[in-house]
């Protein structure tokens, strides 16, 4: 009874006069500040693992009567409790010292550079993330050049003095890749040649993160919620990091409406739980997937997929994305 949905303005759908209408759960009064004394002590601080309850819900939060605000808590400590250890850290800065020194050894990479991308590059890496590498300065410019190259990667790797176990050469995805798990860590490791767009994604990823606060508490855990339901294959269907960075930023763009009780520095403050709920109506119940695709470039927008020939005749409802990358 203490929530109430309050409507927002239309959002016009570009180019066709149509509208969409975000509604978002509001608190009926200001959500008062938390205390400083409150705030978890970061995990990567003391090395040590998190204690399995970082984020129960009989924990008790300041002012948890307030439904988003008891989301706003527990969010944060989920997302204090997946950073990063020392101990992890230095773990898979380990595992790229052992790919760099294996490509050092190679006559075709001996002037190679090596550069991270993705969640362990973005800092959005989960325990059981995976770490991504593109190496530049090989020469190798056309696919089949580069399928030649991680063939010679593969062999090395068999031959290496660390354990490499599950080596694979996938030649024939859009950009070829090598993986293998790293055996001291266990971690598994995606390695491509002369690949710009990882390196552009992350960059994307930083800067979102920077613009928006809500964003990486937010990414962290949608990431968890879609792998515990196996809802993050792209191969499968399902929604791979980057597409899920996207959908992040469209529905931080496209910010629920603050109710006009509270005052200008209420509604200055991020409420993560406010923007985890608006997130999941946004994409479960308001977003006419059948019409409108999602654009995050220039400030975000919504386009019509008919107008731009993206609509799929026999799949319509089909959730579509513009790349900014790529436009």
């Amino acid at each position: 009874e203490r929530e109430r949905r309050v409507p927002v303005p239309r959002c016009e759908l570009a180019g066709t006069g149509m509208a969409l209408d975000f509604i978002a759960l509001l608190p009926d009064e200001e959500i008062p500040e938390t205390p400083a004394a409150c705030e978890a002590a970061s995990s990567s601080d003391t090395g040590e693992q998190p204690a399995p309850d970082a984020w129960s819900i009989t924990r008790a939060h300041f002012g948890a009567d307030s439904l988003e605000l008891a989301l706003h808590e527990e969010l944060l400590d989920f997302a204090e409790a997946f950073r990063p250890t020392r101990a992890e850290s230095a773990m898979r800065e380990a595992a790229v010292e052992r790919v760099v020194s294996l490509l050092a050894s190679l006559p075709s990479f001996a002037s190679a550079s090596v550069r991270p991308f993705g969640s362990y590059a973005t800092g959005l890496c989960l325990p059981s993330s995976d770490v991504d590498l593109a190496v530049f300065g090989t020469g190798f410019e056309s696919k089949v050049q580069q399928v030649a190259g991680l063939r010679q990667i593969e062999k090395a790797l068999h031959r290496a003095g660390w354990r490499a176990e599950e080596v694979e050469v996938i030649g024939s995805a859009k950009v070829p890749i090598v993986k293998y798990v790293d055996g001291p860590s266990g971690l598994s490791v995606d390695l491509c040649l002369e690949q710009q767009d990882g390196i552009r994604s992350s960059a994307l990823a930083t800067k979102a993160a920077r613009q928006f606060p809500p964003f990486r508490p937010l990414v962290l855990l949608l990431k968890r919620y879609l792998s515990s339901r196996g809802l993050n294959d792209t191969f499968t269907g399902g929604v791979g990091s980057f597409l899920l960075q996207l959908l992040v930023i469209s529905s931080l763009q496209q910010p629920p409406l603050h109710p006009p009780a509270l005052s200008p520095a209420a509604c200055s403050r991020e409420n993560l739980g406010r923007h985890l709920l608006h997130f999941f109506e946004l994409y479960g119940l308001r977003l006419n997937t059948t019409s409108a695709g999602v654009r995050v470039a220039d400030g975000g927008r919504y386009f019509d997929k008919r107008q731009r020939g993206w609509l799929n005749g026999e799949r319509p409802w089909l959730l579509c994305v513009e790349n900014p990358i790529d436009s």
